[in-house]
């Protein structure tokens, strides 16, 4: 490619570049003389990570034959000791930075959480618009505006990153599923107008798309490092040993069923034809069942409102009577009782409207 601006073979040039901060949204053509070809360290000391942030182009490759560069003539002689490209020219090493110790443990540095965000953004608005009360509506925006300060970008896709620490000032450099709220950007974005929150909103929908697994679930890791190891987008969405659990990809599906019918209507579909034996977890490759056990009575309740909002009686009837009966158990797990009774909830809310069932009005003091 060089020799296209007037350079010989021995000045390579990067056209793109594997995802890192240093060359986050950085899009420049960059041409490096005689540069020299570099690679990991073996065993590296403990906490020390190698990422190469700048590779050269397909067509070109690792020459071993220097002289030949002063000649023009060279030609890939992989016999020879050469190495086809993409090669990689630079490479960065980060390690954790020490933690300032905090004056008072109350004091210690925390981490921002997307999810956690979401969560209280999504509770806020929704409350302003059932009470009217403006200035949650302006704290829900306001924690959108963090949330999407999280954004970055890796193969292409929107990565949102998982937390910020406030310790040592640094972003995670992987993104869950569940991280990401398509439905609710875009309802923020079209109550408000916002066409910021809208792009958001389109590019959330497009990673969870991708995030599909072949036999219908929904994949909750995105690790864009994986760039570094397999040259496939598809391998920066996975989950770990390909087993998903089925709450996860309901939880997911359940974000997804306004703007991405067609996902959440898969991971319905799924698990309706694996009742009344669903199981909690599968392979996202063949679908085969992980685990032997039943998944989270969670689930129950999010499977139940998705089957009602999409108006399918036959997952209603499949789902309910399991949401009924957890629910009346009394069995939830003490150390997540908030996250489980709320999909409960959730779920015997939507029952109500769809069997119209009424109830007195609740006085609030």
């Amino acid at each position: 490619v060089g020799q296209l601006f007037g350079a010989d073979a021995s000045v390579p040039v990067a056209a793109s570049y594997p995802f890192h901060p240093i060359t986050e949204r950085f899009n420049l053509l960059t041409a490096y003389p005689l540069a020299r070809s570099v690679s990991a360290a073996a065993g590296p000391p403990d906490g020390r990570v190698a990422q190469p942030f700048i590779e050269t182009g397909p067509q070109s490759w690792r020459e071993m034959d220097i002289d030949s560069l002063a000649t023009g003539q060279v030609e890939l002689d992989e016999a020879g000791g050469d190495r086809p490209g993409p090669v990689s020219i630079g490479m960065a090493v980060s390690a954790p930075a020490p933690s300032p110790a905090p004056a008072d443990a109350e004091d210690a540095p925390d981490a921002s959480g997307t999810t956690e965000a979401l969560r209280v953004s999504e509770g806020l608005w929704e409350g302003a618009l059932a009470f009217g009360a403006g200035e949650d509506r302006e704290l829900a925006l306001r924690i959108l505006d963090g949330y999407a300060r999280h954004a970055s970008e890796a193969a292409g896709l929107l990565l949102i990153r998982n937390y910020f620490n406030f310790g040592s000032r640094d972003f995670a450099t992987n993104s869950f599923l569940v991280d990401y709220a398509p439905d609710y950007l875009a309802r923020v974005a079209r109550d408000t107008g916002r066409q910021d929150l809208a792009e958001l909103a389109a590019r959330s929908y497009e990673v969870v798309r991708a995030a599909r697994s072949p036999a219908g679930l929904i994949y909750d890791v995105f690790q864009p490092e994986m760039a570094t190891l397999f040259d496939d987008r598809r391998t920066l969405l996975y989950s770990p040993n390909d087993i998903v659990q089925t709450s996860n990809a309901a939880a997911i599906a359940a974000t997804v069923l306004e703007g991405a019918p067609e996902v959440a209507s898969r991971v319905l579909d799924y698990c309706r034809e694996r009742m009344p034996e669903l199981k909690l977890a599968y392979y996202g490759r063949t679908g085969e069942p992980a685990r032997q056990k039943r998944p989270g009575i969670e689930i129950w309740g999010t499977l139940t409102e998705m089957s009602v909002r999409r108006g399918d009686e036959t997952g209603i009837r499949a789902y309910a009577p399991f949401l009924v009966s957890n629910a009346a158990s009394g069995g939830i797990p003490r150390d997540a009782f908030l996250y489980v009774a709320a999909h409960l909830l959730l779920g015997l809310e939507a029952l109500d409207a769809h069997f119209g069932m009424e109830r007195p009005p609740t006085t609030f003091r």
